[in-house]
């Protein structure tokens, strides 16, 4: 919604009927984009501030792997599905070590679980991301889907001044002038697989997805992880029988 700052906001729901309050919330917070559009909802991530450009997943799933996926470094992830956490996080699923997202924005903050280290939020506020509930997703979507790109901040718990928002939102630096994939990828060389007669596959890691190394390892193959920064003598070392450029974060143009 669009709000000029002399009206101010609509009041929310109960903040309970909003995030599950075995996830706990951190009070009111607001979404604000650049092109002046405000969205009041309620914190339920780390109790920080942090904008990025504003990308849209329509999975009903996936929103552990979302948040671990390297691709998604330096953006705030809209997920339209209205039910977000409702069945847990397991470690094993991670795609990486840690998630890269610069802020998570639901429609409602559920939990099916009651160990709290199973619990979206609780990865999100043990490496500092904020998230938001409360957001109209699918309008957010639609209006993202006419505008175009956009850059958000979803600010401190009880920072609700729109006008101090949508300055903060202006201020995020743009998302394809800085480099994601030097910060995604690793700065040395690994390898899995103990079969020395299994066929080596060397992935460049541009923001690799652990999911794509045990696809290849259930396979049989060795896999051998480089730097973005790798030299093509060592992408097509003599002993590599194949090669994958991974996906990651970037400006697709």
């Amino acid at each position: 919604m669009i709000i000029p700052p002399s009206i101010g906001l609509p009041p929310l729901p109960r903040a309970d009927s909003i995030v599950d309050p075995r996830v706990g919330d951190a009070g009111p917070a607001l979404l604000a984009l650049e092109d002046g559009t405000v969205f009041p909802g309620i914190a339920f991530g780390a109790p920080v501030a942090a904008g990025g450009d504003l990308v849209v997943n329509t999975s009903q799933t996936g929103y552990q792997e979302i948040a671990t996926d390297p691709s998604y470094a330096g953006q705030v992830v809209i997920m339209t599905y209205p039910l977000i956490g409702n069945y847990g996080r397991l470690v094993d699923e991670d795609q990486s070590e840690r998630p890269w997202l610069r802020g998570l924005v639901v429609a409602h903050a559920t939990a099916a679980v009651l160990d709290d280290a199973r619990q979206l939020a609780t990865l999100l506020r043990s490496n500092g991301i904020p998230a938001i509930a409360g957001v109209d997703t699918r309008a957010l979507a639609r209006h993202l889907r006419s505008t175009g790109c956009l850059r958000g901040v979803i600010t401190l718990p009880g920072v609700t001044d729109p006008s101090l928002a949508i300055a903060m939102a202006r201020e995020v630096p743009r998302w394809e002038d800085q480099d994601f994939v030097a910060q995604v990828s690793p700065t040395a060389v690994s390898e899995t697989g103990d079969d020395p007669a299994a066929p080596l596959v060397a992935i460049v890691d541009f923001g690799l997805k652990a999911s794509i190394v045990r696809s290849l390892r259930r396979r049989g193959l060795r896999v051998r992880v480089l730097p973005h920064t790798a030299a093509p003598e060592q992408v097509l070392a003599p002993d590599v029988a194949g090669v994958v450029l991974s996906p990651g974060p970037g400006d697709p143009a």
